[in-house]
């Protein structure tokens, strides 16, 4: 009786111990993610130092030409659909002005 409560409570120990360490795992990660995110973009940030180390320097050289690159065509994709945009919603108020200029126009005649 007296080992089985030992066993028990050893088992109880060995479970608060386990989540322990999950919280603290936890934790750790969340304060790692926290720092990457905190500086991943930029000339040296954590995304650059990390892919200059799994990748070698030149990829990483590539990686960056790449990404300025990208980083234009979407600058040029941004400005045409914003330039659509500002021609749209002119020729839509062009076309909600035409019927008043058309009634103005008819009342001109009476």
């Amino acid at each position: 009786m007296l080992i089985a409560l030992l066993i028990a409570l050893l088992i109880a120990l060995l479970i608060a111990l386990l989540i322990a360490l999950l919280i603290a795992l936890l934790i750790a990660c969340s304060y790692t993610f926290a720092m990457l995110n905190s500086d991943w973009n930029g000339e040296s940030g954590a995304r650059d130092h990390l892919f200059g180390k799994i990748y070698g320097k030149g990829a990483l050289k590539t990686d960056r030409t790449k990404r300025k690159e990208d980083d234009e065509d979407d600058q040029e994709i941004r400005l045409a659909l914003e330039a659509k945009a500002r021609k749209e919603k002119s020729e839509t108020k062009e076309k909600k002005d035409e019927p008043k200029l058309v009634k103005e126009g008819k009342e001109g005649k009476k």
